[in-house]
């Protein structure tokens, strides 16, 4: 089952939005499709895992104003933690044997599916 990642940063080996990324069929090797016809098995050299999460100031407010005139007090705590809650915006970053890095958001559960593949 491949997954769907965004790229964050590509490089000359894989471009474009998004990344269908499978295991390869030899050990240190994945699979990267990009579009319709184009797909490449490429060695890995390296994987990393480059934890982040954001928070978004305005949904918090939004929430707490809707939340505070519709239920009172309350409502206004509970609008601000549910419009407030983090945003995974982790990255994993492979490195090729040729130096070349390509970045791409992924959960901590993509994170850990590609280095099984690994």
């Amino acid at each position: 089952m491949s997954l769907r990642l965004k790229i964050v940063t590509g490089c000359k080996h894989v471009k474009g939005i998004d990344v269908y990324i499978d295991k390869g069929r030899n050990p240190g090797y994945l699979k990267f499709k990009t579009g319709l016809f184009t797909s490449t098995t490429l060695p890995i050299a390296g994987l990393d895992w480059q934890a982040a999460a954001t928070r978004s100031a305005g949904k918090a407010a939004a929430g707490a104003i809707i939340g505070g005139a519709l239920t009172g007090g309350l409502g206004l705590l509970a609008g601000a933690a549910i419009g407030g809650r983090k945003k995974d915006a982790s990255t994993a970053v492979f490195t090729f044997h040729d130096g070349q890095r390509l970045y791409v958001t992924a959960t901590g559960k993509d994170f850990e599916k590609l280095q099984s593949w690994l």
